[in-house]
């Protein structure tokens, strides 16, 4: 078996471990990584000695490269022909850098140089990428990619379908937002077509089991959303609020940007070090080459400081509509952007505001549409201003706080509509409440939500789908429930410290080894069901 293995900055032990786990289940195995981030992964890689990587492929500054040749049109042709969707643009409009421009509303996190990102230099560094992966899998002879889906760029998309195009098997571990339990998968929306199949399969019978494991989860998810300060899984969110109250609540906008400013210039000498020191290493790069200019660090500075006036702003009780629980509305959570829950799980609904509008146009004239911002948004990104002037811009829209607690506001609403992201499933899980959805998601299967694809049928869809769920009786919703998360743990694993496999914390050797082995287990587990 020839294990090819994606690796980042932040997580490369977790991936290095389950390398070593691997190697020690397939002691015949070879081994190779592609490698992209900061600081040397590569040295660190061929200095163990635990596993031997034959090759170890540097991607951090490859489009440099690309950029250079020429747009290769035919090889781009017949990559195109094999996506499901017909269109290379789907993948593009999934890229932070290449794609922002179907970012809207969002303000680029780093500087996007607007003379760069033109037709013919998108199309070299995608061609470019179908090339690269092509080669360095036929060259190994792989069987087996693993990989982080949430990448932030179109690599994971075209690697995903080269994969595809030639028979190999490419998985990654994904959340499935039920507790600290993780599956494997090789779709891209984090789809998880074992755990369709096997729920299938217990609702019709055919596959008799205890059930038993599945109600301790549901009763202990319950019980964790009864608790102040805790979830039913680790999400960030509420973390997230946290701190930023702590650092711009009771500061003025002046500390919040000398903060920001100081942490911004103290990690812009310390990648730009690293940068170099790759930049040494390579002759077909120059100095030109690097992400880390001084034009980028005082972008960074402008984006620092448009961020602190965001987020003072967004502290300000006065810049929202009040929250009424008596009320009768519907829910949109936004999802934040760019982030990989919209751009590669629904990059068709990008457009949050072209949803408001129409779902402000969909709802009985007794109703109103509340639009709550995410918490990742306000943590870790910035949006332009004239996004919120417009969704305030509507009647018969509140935008209301982003502390107010989400399962207060679920529980009081009359339906949910949301892209993608949890809050659907929360509706569900706990609320029961009639959910409306843009992008497939795992929990469809359940038919307890209903996906929409034309935004001109939506008004007449909310109707139906509200009558719907009333019809449905609360034990036949659990019994649902119940089947599904039993197939979700027949699929997957508990792990101690999630964070660390979704990039959120870094990750030391030792806890990457520890997960590395339970993910490892898991891949053989899954490998054994092909």
């Amino acid at each position: 078996m020839n294990f090819l293995i994606v690796v980042n900055t932040n997580t490369y032990s977790l991936w290095h471990g389950i390398a070593v786990q691997l190697k020690s289940l397939y002691p015949e195995s070879r081994f190779a990584a592609i490698i992209s981030g900061h600081g040397n992964i590569k040295g660190a890689l061929e200095k163990q000695e635990d596993v031997k990587y034959e090759y170890v492929y540097e991607i951090t500054h490859i489009e440099r490269k690309f950029l250079k040749e020429e747009v290769p049109y035919k090889v781009l042709r017949e990559f195109e022909a094999t996506i499901p969707e017909k269109s290379l643009w789907r993948f593009i409009a999934i890229d932070r850098k290449w794609g922002y421009q179907f970012s809207k509303g969002a303000i680029p996190v780093s500087l996007v140089p607007k003379k760069e990102i033109h037709c013919e230099n998108i199309l070299k560094v995608a061609g470019g990428y179908v090339k690269y992966f092509k080669d360095i899998l036929a060259g190994f002879n792989t069987n087996v990619v693993i990989f982080r889906m949430g990448m932030h760029s179109f690599v994971a998309p075209i690697l995903e379908q080269v994969c595809k195009n030639m028979n190999i098997i490419h998985i990654t571990p994904v959340e499935t937002r039920i507790q600290n339990y993780f599956s494997l998968t090789s779709v891209k929306e984090y789809l998880f077509p074992q755990i369709n199949s096997t729920y299938k399969k217990i609702m019709e019978g055919q596959l008799p089991m205890d059930l038993s494991p599945g109600k301790k989860s549901y009763e202990e998810m319950l019980c964790s959303i009864e608790k102040k300060n805790t979830s039913y899984y680790f999400d960030q969110g509420n973390i997230n609020i946290k701190r930023i109250e702590q650092r711009v609540k009771h500061c003025s906008i002046i500390v919040v940007s000398l903060r920001g400013i100081v942490g911004r210039t103290i990690n812009w000498f310390r990648y730009r070090k690293l940068d170099k020191n790759k930049l040494s290493e390579d002759k077909m790069l120059s100095e030109e080459t690097s992400r880390y200019t001084i034009k980028g660090l005082f972008y960074s500075y402008y984006y620092s400081l448009y961020k602190s006036y965001q987020m003072k702003k967004l502290f300000n009780e006065n810049f929202f509509d009040e929250y009424d629980p008596e009320e009768k509305y519907l829910y949109f959570p936004l999802n934040a952007v760019p982030e990989y829950t919209i751009q590669v799980q629904a990059n068709m609904w990008i457009n949050q505001l072209h949803i408001i509008e129409t779902l402000a146009k969909s709802i009985p004239f007794d109703w109103k549409v509340y639009v709550k911002e995410h918490p990742s948004q306000v943590a870790g990104r910035a949006r332009s201003c004239s996004f919120y002037k417009e969704i305030k811009s509507y009647s018969n829209v509140k935008f209301i706080p982003f502390e107010t607690d989400g399962h207060q506001i679920i529980k009081n609403s009359q339906i949910v509509v949301n892209i993608t992201g949890t809050t659907g499933w929360e509706a569900i899980l706990f609320h029961g409440k009639p959910v409306i959805t843009f992008a497939e998601s795992t929990y469809e299967i359940c038919k307890l939500s209903k996906r929409v694809s034309c935004l001109a049928e939506l008004s007449r869809e909310i109707n139906k789908e509200c009558k719907r769920i009333k019809n449905i009786s609360l034990e036949e919703r659990r019994k649902r429930l119940v089947c599904f998360l039993n197939a979700v743990l027949l699929h997957s694993c508990w792990v101690d410290n999630p964070l660390t496999i979704t990039g959120d914390e870094e990750c030391t050797l030792e806890e990457g080894k520890i997960t590395g082995k339970i993910i490892g287990d898991t891949i053989k587990k899954y490998l054994n069901g092909q």
